[in-house]
């Protein structure tokens, strides 16, 4: 941890050097529980620039306006958290996609939202992210 702050950026080697930083979809964990957002993370980072969050240093984020293409919100998110974290998204300038994970008996459900108006190459991207979730 930095200065008191829970979150941590993790870039996948091979991914990253492969294509420039730009290229790279900057993915946003949310968590609430510190080891689902690290397994998640292992899913994601080689397809994406991935930053782990907690809540409040996840709507810090959103809020500063930096590059975020996609937010993966942990399935144990308090509905309160959820629904601060899914407002400061609609808030941006820039569209941004999400993806809720719920915990179903028996499997994983990822919905889907905010991913109206995107350019081929950023539905690509995502469908990667998808995928990589649903490994």
């Amino acid at each position: 941890m930095r200065g008191g702050r829970a979150d941590t950026t993790i870039r996948g080697m091979e991914s990253i050097a492969q294509c420039p930083q730009d290229a790279a979809p900057a993915v946003l964990v949310v968590y609430a529980n510190a080891g689902i957002a690290l397994a998640l993370a292992a899913r994601l980072v080689d397809h994406a620039v991935v930053t782990l969050a907690s809540p409040v240093d996840a709507l810090d984020a959103l809020q500063r306006g930096g590059r975020i293409d996609v937010v993966v919100l942990c399935p144990y998110l308090d509905r309160v958290e959820r629904a601060a974290v899914r407002a400061a998204i609609a808030g941006r300038e820039r569209p941004v996609a999400w993806v809720q994970l719920v915990d179903a008996p028996e499997r994983a459900v990822a919905r889907l939202g905010g991913a109206t108006d995107q350019t081929p190459a950023e539905a690509r991207a995502l469908g990667q992210i998808l995928d990589s979730l649903a490994a």
